[in-house]
């Protein structure tokens, strides 16, 4: 009998979870509704140790990460885009060059500002800069000069630059731009979405990203290059199976094992209606010690302030293996990503672990059922 996993949810940790179950001879089917929140990420790969990893995965779950192209030496600080230093482990190659902790403290960085609101941006990241490089400044750089230009985004910017000649003429922009301020080093909001080298005299750097992303665009496109996603709609059948609905079509599928990738509220892997569920399979989901988002009075579900507590914001499954189902992910509960950090490699973490599990499972039901036979 065949091993046959299936994977919901195309992020990293359905990603994850698809390549290693395949890598240990699983034939895998991994569909995804959408991209969900991978899309979004900032492109900085963070990682905090919690008690409910495992260990032999961890190492996994980085080599995975790095495989998708990010790069660094685990002790990264760079440049958000609310202008304050960001701690990471790992970044894609030219966000990662840019590590503030390898500037010289006399720099004189530069962010760069091209056109329309990243141009306002700009001020603000190089007035957090100049905290702690005091000669930091904003550089305007004229390459887009003409009044619609105003309204491009950074994702239109990158496609833009992407265009044959035009990175060509952003280097001698930069050029100009550097003979007339003097500074040592730039950062720019965007260096494409197929990034090359900029000879500008001085280093050129990407910063991390805000929605809409463009690291997080080539991070999904990483992800679809690593195995074939198919688009749909997994339901539970009434008897206990799963179907895939793809546009009008309904098709039954055999699966051995499952792992439950589907993302937390972005991903739409959990809802809140009458009360907190998980979106497949109905499983249980908690928020704190609660399944309903109500607040009560003594006690606030989302903090006032950036760095409260957000119990609604860690809302998942508590366990990580419901029979043939393994979860991974966001739709892990018992973490907030944006104040406990490290969803992307937590991510590949429980992915690989998860890929794993699932193989192993099938296995020991064959195994058994040998042993019976």
């Amino acid at each position: 009998m065949a091993l046959n996993v299936l994977v919901i949810g195309g992020g990293v940790a359905g990603v994850a979870a698809a390549v290693t179950a395949r890598s240990l001879g699983a034939s895998v089917t991994l569909v995804a509704r959408g991209p969900g929140a991978t899309a979004l990420s900032s492109g900085a790969a963070d990682f905090r140790q919690h008690p409910w990893l495992p260990q032999d995965a961890v190492d996994d779950g980085l080599r995975f990460v790095r495989g998708l192209g990010y790069a660094g030496d685990g002790n990264l600080w760079l440049l958000s885009p609310l202008g304050c230093p960001k701690r990471t482990v790992l970044a894609q190659p030219f966000i990662a060059a840019g590590d503030l902790k390898a500037l010289p403290k006399d720099a004189r960085p530069a962010v760069v500002a091209l056109c329309g609101s990243q141009a306002i941006e700009a001020r603000l990241q190089a007035k957090g800069l100049a905290k702690h490089f005091p000669k930091a400044f904003a550089l305007p750089v004229e390459l887009y000069v003409h009044r619609s230009d105003a309204l491009r985004t950074i994702p239109e910017i990158a496609a833009d630059l992407d265009q044959p000649g035009r990175r060509t003429q952003l280097t001698e922009a930069l050029r100009r731009a550097v003979r007339a301020s003097g500074a040592t080093h730039l950062y720019l909001p965007t260096l494409g979405y197929a990034p090359e080298p900029i000879d500008a005299g001085v280093p050129v750097y990407e910063m991390l990203s805000a929605p809409p992303s463009v690291p997080g665009i080539r991070l999904q496109r990483a992800l679809e290059k690593s195995i074939d996603i198919r688009g749909g709609i997994v339901e539970r059948r009434p008897d206990g199976g799963v179907q895939i609905i793809s546009g009008t079509s309904c098709e039954p599928l055999e699966a051995h094992a499952v792992v439950l990738a589907t993302g937390r509220f972005i991903g739409g892997g959990i809802r809140s209606d009458d009360r907190l569920r998980e979106t497949v399979f109905d499983l249980p989901v908690w928020a704190g010690d609660r399944q309903k988002l109500v607040p009560l009075p003594t006690e606030e579900l989302f903090s006032q302030k950036a760095s409260g507590r957000h119990v609604g914001l860690t809302a998942g499954l508590r366990n990580l293996e419901y029979g043939k189902v393994f979860a991974a992910g966001a739709v892990v509960g018992g973490y907030d990503q944006s104040r406990d950090e490290g969803g992307l490699v937590i991510a590949a973490v429980l992915g690989v672990r998860a890929g794993r599990a699932a193989v192993r499972f099938v296995q020991n039901v064959q195994n058994a059922q040998r042993a019976s036979a």
